[in-house]
């Protein structure tokens, strides 16, 4: 497996042994070998080998996934890392449970769809994690893990797992809800500070992508701000 990069495109090759074709030409596979590669049209691409991201990005996409913006606010906001175990619910595709998984110890994944789980486990599978465990179980009914150090909540009634959660958590644990709509996460807030919690921040997170190149720097894309909400709050 390697990719093809240069300043404006990346091609992930899972099999090196044929031929590579694109708009921009064909690739001989002996070019895999090359640190550099230039297609018959004449554009040339560097190779390289794959690490998580390039594979992270291929992933299958059935229910919508979580945005990298906001990845990146739980992980930085919660502190999580090497020695951290995470409960993520609404795994969906699987796309925050790669993520976490990638920093963390070990990711139990609800999901209450069986279609959705087959998906997230085709997805992990793809990326290479083996520190998830996928579960198709509805995180309202209660949480089996305790001591844990983090729960993501991406759920329609996030509220509705608060007690769950707040006897799942460690003393000082987060509660990380991501929710479309300011009214949810108000409803989560309400409930979960009722029960043990403490509001950290709620917030939104926003990207914008630009063009660096010679004397020329503008923006790419317009903002892209809202995603969802992220409610964070710690168990007290």
């Amino acid at each position: 497996m390697k990719v093809l990069i240069s300043d404006k495109k990346k091609f992930l090759i899972k099999d090196t042994s044929k031929d590579f074709h694109s708009k921009d030409g064909m690739l001989k596979k002996e070019e895999f070998d090359n640190e550099k590669a230039v297609t018959n049209k004449g554009v040339e691409f560097f190779v390289l080998d794959p690490i998580f991201i390039d594979l992270y990005e291929k992933i299958k996409r059935g229910a919508q996934i979580i945005s990298l913006k906001d990845i990146g606010a739980i992980l930085t906001e919660t502190g999580v890392g090497k020695d951290s175990r995470v409960l993520d619910a609404g795994v969906g595709s699987g796309a925050l449970s790669i993520y976490l998984a990638h920093f963390c110890k070990e990711v139990i994944a609800y999901e209450l769809r069986e279609d959705f789980a087959k998906i997230a486990r085709g997805n992990i599978e793809k990326v290479g994690v083996d520190n998830i465990h996928v579960e198709v179980r509805d995180i309202y009914e209660g949480i089996d893990e305790e001591n844990l150090d983090l729960i993501t909540l991406d759920l329609r009634e996030p509220w509705n797992a608060v007690k769950h959660c707040a006897k799942a958590l460690k003393r000082g644990g987060f509660l990380v809800g991501y929710t479309p709509q300011i009214t949810q996460a108000l409803d989560l807030v309400n409930a979960a500070v009722e029960n043990g919690f403490v509001l950290v921040k709620v917030k939104e997170t926003a990207e914008r992508e630009w063009q660096l190149k010679g004397k020329v720097a503008k923006p790419i894309t317009p903002m892209l701000s809202h995603t969802g909400f992220l409610s964070f709050l710690r168990r007290v």
